[in-house]
């Protein structure tokens, strides 16, 4: 199992009580696998919100963005970044 610390933005900040969410997925998982889990592991959201703003959103390590298809890096450190709007 891979520990994933997970670091919330913008509205993704707005679906749980804390800055970050930690979960545990099977070693070598896909990032996909991460945004498939996610939306029920925030604590503030119906279902149906999170997964939409998870479905849209990105996911960061500390020097790159990853697709679904990437492994989630080794040290588990993950952002999650949500879409934006403003003019």
């Amino acid at each position: 199992m891979i520990q994933i610390q997970l670091d919330l933005y913008g509205a993704c900040r707005d679906l749980h009580s804390q800055p970050s969410l930690s979960l545990a997925l099977p070693q070598d998982s896909l990032v996909g696998a991460l945004r498939a889990a996610l939306p029920a592991c925030f604590d503030r959201a119906d279902l149906a919100r999170a997964t939409a703003l998870v479905a849209s959103s990105a996911f960061a390590s500390d020097s790159a963005l990853l697709r679904d298809a990437d492994v989630i890096p080794a040290d588990g450190r993950l952002a999650i970044l949500p879409p934006v709007s403003g003019g």
